[in-house]
């Protein structure tokens, strides 16, 4: 099966469902200017994903890979993986790529991007309002200082850019935080 051709064109899942619903087994590969992206089929079924240049494996890997819009993709029939970082059923990851996409398309509406840098709103000492946060919202939290980026503040974490920026996001949205495209000086 020789598949190839540009993100612009037609949308990854809709590529994935032909790879998997052919029952191949091959690498297809995501390339863009940001970097490149592994997806490993076995008869038809997800066995493994990488995206290297956020040192992604599994289906964080494929989530990330799922939002791209831009680029261009090769399905390699016959190549195969040793790593086995995905167990769950083609179906049930690639459902839940297309809501962490529809979900990303509104946490971009007030991040734009993982390179921007969150910082402490002011709040006045009228503000009575009650605020309840999770650990992992805690930890997010703990790591702004006005000077790092949402991609670097996942990392320190050890969560997903997605994660993060989805807390940013309702931090943002409740006035807490604002953000940045560059350092305070």
């Amino acid at each position: 099966m020789a598949l190839k051709g540009s993100l612009e064109d037609i949308n990854i899942a809709d590529v994935m469902q032909l790879i998997a619903s052919s029952g191949k087994t091959g690498r297809f590969r995501l390339l863009r200017n940001q970097g490149e992206g592994f997806i490993y089929f076995l008869d038809g079924s997800l066995v493994h994903a990488e995206y290297a240049e956020e040192n992604l494996k599994g289906e964080s890997a494929i989530y990330r890979l799922a939002a791209w819009k831009n680029g261009t993709f090769e399905f390699e029939q016959g190549c195969v993986t040793e790593e086995t970082t995905i167990r769950r059923s083609f179906t049930t990851v690639l459902m839940e790529a297309v809501r962490i996409v529809d979900e990303w398309e509104l946490i971009r509406k007030k991040i734009p991007s993982e390179d921007v840098i969150p910082y402490f709103l002011s709040v006045s000492t009228d503000d009575k309002r009650r605020i309840t946060l999770n650990t992992m919202e805690w930890l997010i939290l703990s790591k702004i200082d006005g000077h790092k980026s949402i991609k670097k503040i996942a990392f320190e974490a050890g969560l997903s850019i997605f994660e993060v920026a989805k807390v940013f996001y309702g931090l943002v949205v409740n006035q807490l935080i604002s953000i940045r495209s560059s350092p305070e000086a």
